[in-house]
């Protein structure tokens, strides 16, 4: 009995393995560094107008600054030391 009971839990592990490298995604293009697929902007903001780069670096720029103050709050309350 014990022998039917391991091999009915190895038949359904490999039946499940095989189940889910069946279902995995095909493997496309490499994706390196100079590969990458990005449909809205490219990966260096090509097909963006300059009006829309401007507005993208404002953004980041207020983005550092908030995480610049998150991190100054975090050294003040001692959840972070300053190096």
């Amino acid at each position: 009995m014990k022998k039917v009971t391991l091999l009915a839990l190895v038949a359904l592990l490999v039946v499940s393995f095989s189940g889910l490298a069946a279902a995995a995604p095909v493997q496309g293009t490499a994706q390196t560094p100079g590969n990458w697929y990005c449909p809205y902007y490219g990966q260096t903001y090509n097909n963006l107008t300059d009006d829309q780069k401007a507005q993208l670096a404002t953004w980041q720029q207020q983005a550092l600054e908030q995480r610049t103050q998150m991190v100054q709050k975090q050294v003040e309350w001692g959840y972070m030391i300053q190096a």
